[in-house]
């Protein structure tokens, strides 16, 4: 062991180089003298012999002699060096196995055999030897497999494989989920119609959209009005024409605080909208404005021979209705309603109205219902119940009130009976009521016969009217209650000054709505009384003490108010009314006061003309004020007074004057003097605007000439013709007319009347069509155009597209079936049947059971004549227009085209 420790170091390497190598090769080849090549093999240098085994030589594995080319334990070695490339379906580098199937240094080999680093290989796509997601060449993978080149892929859209847009815009076009756009969609604020900005109005999702954006503007969509973006709310004016919300209007209107009345859209006049016979003895006039309640309830109304007075007018002055004693029978009977007074001008009137109508009643009445207080028990007595009726009943019928006869009366209107019975009632008790034979007044008996009501005993009203307020005005005191009442004994009040009386009330006067009473306070004769008037007019005031006794006033029930005592004090209005303004006003003067005032004992204002450079003045002349309230010329509207006067001279000067107490207030202060100056203007001459459209008149629709004629004519200019020859102004049925219509005239170019006539195309109509002619639009060279739908009376057009043969087949027993677009009426002149040049006799019926419109079966005489063997078998239709001859019409006398020829098939 000591004598291995010795061992040179060089020894030392060179037995550890071959231990190293013996752990690669079975022999150690380092010593170059042991082998040599020959005959290009490892041999050993002494013997010649063949090397055997593994042995590394110069750097190069031999294996039995020869260079190894191939694995030496897991070394891959070629021509006895360590080798890169493919050996036995696995791929090696400097002799180390990297991949046989699969990803190496970022290529993609298969048994060892590199296919591909990025591109395509057995049709799927690889980057850097991997399956790859991306675009390759202009398409796009996904794992290797190929998705799309130019398209729609999970949602999103590419181009040559890239993808540019999932929801959003490509090159200016809308896409959604990888998809062009269909329908409509909102982007960014912007209205899309398919792919591409709308352009369009259109209604999404509950809004209105003018194009691309919402819209913002009054604008028709659908025959309906919008505002904005949605349809438009309350009464509005656009392109002439009024709207109420959506629609065109119809009705009466305030707008801007006046009242207008509106047709169709148009605004129109004064007049009245209808007249009716609601029941036999109720007659209503309508207007479509409120006119004046004076005038209307003075006016008579005739309905054929029958005078119809003292009308009443509604609150809102617009229906005026009539109260007859006799039923109204009425039969083509002319009615007449004469000019009435509007409420807004006096000097505006309605129209004479003229009509015919033709009424009997024969309507039943009936119980009212039980909303409308079906039947009441009268306040002060349990033993009477009023039953009221849809309208005025006779008195007469039989009656029971909870099975006991009752007898019948008249209530306060006629329309009420009042029932009354022998056994009082508690309230709270229940009621039946059960009526036979009640008539009304055109004798028509109740509905159903006998009725039947039930109602209850309601308990009277037992409290009294309770005083609110009192106010006092100069020498009324007006006293407030909290329900209404009614006057009751005015003795039981009176107003005293130290303990004694000293002035009366008189002159109960209740308020509109009866929760008040305004009394006039009279001073008494005696000493008290005079001494206190004395007093009132010496300082314009007096204090004293309201006393009032039980019963001053009475409710509905019959209930008296309670006594009370009120301190009140009296002051004189001793303060004249003072002018506030003046002005001269389109030939008026007008004249406003700070309190309301009336006219004075000498109601009168004197004018005189002047120039103040020539000191001229004029005749003085007088305008005596009268404020009657339809032929008067002052008009006094609470604080204002308007004047009207005679016509002046323009431009001149001239002075008003009114002496003091032409005016004065409720309390008879008389208005001081007043003067007013002024110059009138220069007289205008006013071109009048032609704003009046062209009126159509005599429009008609010819149905066997399929043509509408009217006549239109314009006052004052010449008729615009090519708004006479548009199509567009006109509709049939409530659609455009069809192409081919054709619209001429009798005149042209300088014209103020044309007789027009439309022909519509006879080919338009396959089916007979039902309908009303409108125009419209049709304007004067001024642009007035008509705005008003006139519309023809209806007019039907008959078929006039004759039928035509579609189809023949040859059946198996030879008959033959033969389709046209239509019904036919049947002769032997229908159809020429051939088989070559030879016509073929038979019978033609029509097909019944199960069949549809427009099939016929062709029987031959002789079946052999119809074969498919021998030759073409031609069906064709006829028509002889020879006088007498019968030709093939369908149900409308439509003949069939002539000469249509089909060939029959199998």
């Amino acid at each position: 062991m000591g004598n291995f420790k010795l061992i040179k170091t060089a020894a030392a390497l060179a037995l550890g180089a071959s231990v190293v190598t013996s752990a690669v090769a079975t022999t150690d080849a380092s010593a170059a003298s042991k082998y040599k090549i020959k005959s290009g093999k490892l041999v050993y240098a002494k013997s010649g012999k063949v090397v055997k085994g593994y042995v590394t030589y110069k750097s190069t594995v031999y294996k039995n002699g020869k260079k190894l080319t191939g694995l030496k334990g897991k070394t891959y070695y070629k021509a006895g060096k360590k080798a890169t490339g493919t050996y036995k379906g696995a791929y090696y580098v400097k002799g180390v196995k990297k991949v046989t199937t699969g990803t190496y240094n970022k290529a993609y080999y298969v048994k060892g055999v590199k296919k591909v680093s990025t591109g395509i290989y057995n049709k799927k796509y690889y980057k850097y030897g991997k399956v790859a997601t991306g675009t390759y060449k202009g398409a796009y993978y996904v794992k290797g497999l190929k998705k799309v080149t130019t398209g729609t892929y999970n949602g999103a859209y590419y181009v040559k494989g890239k993808k540019v847009v999932s929801t959003g815009l490509y090159a200016d076009k809308l896409y959604v989920d990888g998809k062009l756009n269909k329908g409509y969609k909102l982007y960014n604020e912007n209205l899309y119609k398919d792919a591409v900005l709308n352009t369009e109005l259109a209604l999404f999702e509950g809004k209105l959209y003018d194009g691309a954006k919402q819209n913002d503007k009054l604008v028709i969509f659908d025959g309906k009005l919008y505002d904005g973006v949605k349809v438009n709310e309350g009464i509005k004016e656009f392109d002439g024409k009024w709207y109420n919300d959506a629609e065109l209007a119809n009705g009466t209107f305030t707008i801007e605080g006046k009242e207008v009345a509106i047709e169709k859209g148009i605004e129109v006049g004064a007049k009245v909208a209808s007249v009716e016979a609601v029941n036999g003895t109720t007659f209503v006039v309508k207007f479509n404005k409120a006119v004046d309640k004076k005038s209307a309830e003075a006016a008579t109304v005739k309905v054929g021979a029958t005078n119809l007075t003292a009308g009443k007018l509604s609150e809102d002055g617009r229906t005026l209705t009539f109260t007859t004693v006799a039923a109204i029978v009425a039969e083509d009977a002319t009615v007449e309603v004469p000019a009435i007074v509007t409420k807004a001008d006096e000097k505006v009137s309605t129209p004479k109205y003229v009509t015919v109508l033709n009424y009997k009643d024969t309507v039943a009445p009936v119980i009212a219902s039980a909303s409308s207080a079906i039947a009441t028990i009268d306040a002060t007595t349990t033993n009477k119940v009023t039953v009221k009726f849809s309208e005025a009943v006779q008195t007469a019928g039989i009656a029971y009130v909870n099975d006991e006869a009752a007898t019948v009366s008249q209530g306060n209107n006629k329309d009420e009976l009042i029932l009354t019975f022998t056994k009082a009632l508690k309230a709270g008790e229940a009621v039946d009521v059960k009526l036979t034979n009640v008539k009304d007044i055109a004798g028509n008996t109740i509905d159903p016969n006998p009725a039947t009501v039930t109602t209850q005993v309601v308990a009277a009203d037992a409290v009294a009217p309770v005083v609110t307020n009192v106010t006092t005005k100069g020498l009324t005191v007006t006293v407030a209650y909290d329900k209404e009442v009614t006057a009751g004994d005015v003795s039981k009040t009176y107003v005293s000054s130290n303990g004694v009386q000293v002035a009366t009330l008189t002159n109960a006067t209740p308020s509109e709505d009866k929760k008040s009473v305004t009394y006039t306070v009279t001073f008494g004769g005696d000493a008290a009384g005079l001494a206190a008037k004395a007093a009132y007019e010496k300082d314009h005031t007096f204090t004293g003490v309201l006393y009032a006794q039980e019963g001053l006033v009475l409710d509905n029930a019959k209930n008296k108010s309670a006594a009370f005592t009120q301190s009140v004090k009296f002051e004189a209005d001793t303060t004249a009314p003072t002018l506030v303004s003046s002005e001269f006003k389109e030939g008026k003067l007008v004249l406003s006061y700070d309190e309301e005032v009336v006219l004075g004992a000498d109601a009168k204002v004197t004018y005189f003309e002047k120039n103040a450079s020539t000191g001229y003045i004029g005749t003085t002349k007088e305008i005596t004020l009268d404020a009657a309230p339809t032929t008067g010329n002052t008009v006094i509207d609470g604080k204002t007074v308007t004047v009207t006067v005679p016509a002046l001279d323009a431009e001149k000067t001239y002075e008003f004057n009114a002496a003091k107490g032409t005016f004065k207030d409720a309390s008879n202060n008389e208005v001081a003097a007043f003067t007013k100056t002024i110059t009138t203007p220069k007289e205008e001459v006013v071109e009048v605007e032609d704003k009046v459209a062209p009126a159509i008149t005599a429009e008609q629709g010819n149905a066997g000439a399929y043509t509408l004629t009217y006549t239109v004519t314009d006052a004052l200019n010449n008729l615009d013709f090519a708004s006479i020859l548009d199509v567009a102004n006109y509709t049939f049925a409530g659609k455009a007319l069809p192409a081919g219509t054709k619209i001429t005239t009798d005149a042209t170019g300088a014209a103020k009347t044309a007789n027009v006539t439309v022909t519509l195309p006879k080919s338009a109509f396959a089916k007979d069509a039902t309908g009303v002619f409108t125009i419209t639009g049709i304007k004067d060279i001024k642009g007035n155009a008509v705005k008003e739908i006139v519309t023809t009376a209806e007019v039907t057009f008959k078929d006039a597209v004759a039928p035509e043969l579609t189809a023949a087949k040859i059946n198996a027993d030879g008959t033959i079936t033969m389709t046209l677009s239509e019904e036919i009426t049947l002769n032997d002149k229908n159809f020429v049947v051939k088989a070559g040049e030879t016509t073929v006799e038979g019978a033609i019926a029509k097909i019944e059971a199960g069949s549809e419109a427009g099939k016929y079966l062709f029987t031959p005489t002789t079946p052999t004549n119809i074969t498919a063997a021998t030759q073409a078998i031609v069906v064709e239709t006829v028509k002889d227009l020879t006088e007498d001859a019968t030709q093939t019409v369908d149900n409308n006398n439509n003949v069939l085209t002539f000469g249509t020829k089909i060939t029959a098939t199998k």
